[in-house]
């Protein structure tokens, strides 16, 4: 009879699973043909280059991560031929890491969780909107999350059994997230925490930290590169420290109760306690969670908690590093507390608020897909095309963070031109026949004031965020204007910017 009950439990096992795959990719499967935005164009840009040390250089000048994930993409490109099509089919890289993350996820949680419990983490890690914007990216973010999760189930299990394979697998583990992410190493001080504060005198310790020091040694010959990276500090637009910004992380995390309302900053503050209460059941009560826990629950707890804790702290003392898609590794872990929490209630409230929690994913994730999508930077590069541009003439741009918008048209442009920095005078430069407008008010009133001079207008929409959020209330407007030498000074005059057009290194038109 347990037996059978055995062989009944592995299958529910199997096809929760396989469920939790298939939800994986299904909702990730939207993001696959969209316009590539601003990071994942810098992503582009790195994994068609042409030589390996091309892309290594390229990394090292243009990304603030290790190259692993640019190394993979750039192979696969290589292997695919994307390059000369549509690079942003490499997304299924991710979509497959995302996939193997969430499976990852749910067999880590089962060994603490009983099947319901491990099922919710595994669908938080599944269906979470943060998890899924990012984790069909053309960025390590889904590989960050799948190799946080494994180097967890390496760790374990090379403290209970330190044998020569799984010492090796420890170290292959620590070697890929330490060249796919710096937030690794966050988890990485984290789960060293555990080797050492578990057991004082267990005998695993000095064999396990061995071979995650041997795990770390490839890097070395990267620390060079991240000292430059260091230096240039790519990173500093995440903006000063913040404490709602730690309070909220979790949430941002789940990618739940996104709108600045009352109702969402409760929601926001019960995703924070519900996680660290379960990490307390798992480290002070696992039995109030599972009736046969097969894991420690220490390890689960410092890994949801202590990365987040040490970001924040590097963040209070001036690095603005904090971010709810770098802290992704943790991810798998918080969703796990999460539920051990939920896990914890009397049997008749525990199925209901596991329910419920479930339907605030799926709510969440359906909200967004009713607004799911970039702008369409493509089309807007279609449109400048199809209306005459070309690659000698200056653009002019109303609007915050130009790089934003215009980084993005730049590469779906003839050539995947990028755009300098803006002009300080215009009189001696071609005089820019197309305006794109991403603003409330200059750009919409001088379009209004110069209708005259308007040839075609096309409008796009615009999102507050890529690729989720709702849609900005300001849309991105896109004209070609009549040729007027006072055009490009009355922009400059009424907040507009010159940008010129670079291709292939060199900047088109007049210097």
């Amino acid at each position: 009879m347990a037996a059978v009950t055995s062989l009944r439990a592995d299958r529910r096992f199997i096809v929760v699973l396989f469920l939790l795959i298939a939800l994986t990719v299904a909702a990730r499967l939207p993001l696959l043909h969209q316009s590539l935005w601003l990071d994942e164009v810098a992503s582009a840009r790195v994994v068609t280059q042409p030589t390996l040390p091309k892309m290594l250089a390229q990394v090292r000048r243009t990304e603030s991560t290790p190259p692993a994930w640019y190394t993979i993409a750039w192979v696969t490109e290589k292997v695919t031929g994307s390059g000369s099509g549509d690079v942003a089919t490499l997304r299924w890289l991710s979509i497959l890491f995302s996939a193997a993350a969430t499976a990852l996820t749910l067999i880590y949680a089962r060994r603490i969780l009983l099947l319901p419990g491990a099922a919710l983490a595994g669908a938080g890690v599944a269906l979470g909107p943060a998890f899924v914007e990012h984790g069909a990216e053309l960025r390590a973010y889904a590989l960050l999350t799948l190799v946080s999760i494994a180097f967890a189930i390496a760790l374990e299990r090379s403290a209970a059994t330190p044998s020569r394979r799984r010492l090796a697998a420890l170290a292959g583990v620590v070697m890929l997230g330490s060249f796919t992410h710096y937030f690794f190493f966050f988890t990485l001080l984290a789960g060293l925490c555990w080797v050492w504060a578990r057991r004082p005198s267990a005998s695993y310790r000095w064999p396990v930290t061995a071979s995650v020091c041997a795990g770390l040694l490839p890097f070395l010959a990267w620390l060079p590169s991240f000292l430059h990276q260091y230096g240039r500090k790519l990173y500093s637009r995440m903006g000063p420290f913040h404490p709602r910004g730690v309070l909220f992380v979790y949430a941002h995390i789940f990618g739940t109760f996104s709108q600045d309302t009352t109702f969402n900053t409760v929601g926001r503050l019960a995703v924070l306690l519900l996680v660290l209460a379960g990490a307390w059941l798992l480290v002070r009560r696992p039995r109030e969670i599972s009736l046969a826990p097969r894991s420690d629950g220490l390890l689960c707890a410092e890994l949801a908690i202590l990365p987040v804790a040490a970001a924040a702290v590097l963040w209070a003392f001036g690095e603005h590093i904090f971010n709810a898609r770098n802290l992704l590794g943790a991810g798998p872990f918080a969703a796990i507390a999460l539920a051990a929490a939920l896990s914890s209630l009397p049997r008749r409230y525990s199925f209901v608020a596991m329910v419920l929690t479930a339907g605030v994913l799926i709510h969440a994730l359906s909200k967004v897909d009713r607004v799911w999508g970039r702008a369409d930077y493509q089309g807007i590069a279609n449109v400048l095309v199809r209306d005459g541009w070309r690659s000698n003439e200056d653009l002019i741009y109303f609007g915050p963070a130009p790089h934003g918008i215009l980084t993005p048209v730049g590469w779906y442009l003839p050539e995947r031109v990028t755009l300098s920095a803006p002009r300080r005078g215009a009189l001696s430069c071609p005089i820019p026949t197309f305006l794109i407008s991403y603003d409330h008010s200059n750009g919409p009133r001088w379009l209004h004031r110069h209708d005259s001079q308007i040839l075609i207008v096309n409008k796009f929409r615009a999102y507050n965020h890529a690729p989720l959020g709702h849609p900005a209330s300001m849309p991105i407007y896109v004209a070609r204007l009549r040729r007027s030498p006072s055009l490009s000074q009355d922009a400059i005059k009424h907040g507009g910017r010159i940008y010129a057009v670079r291709v292939r290194g060199s900047a088109s038109g007049c210097t």
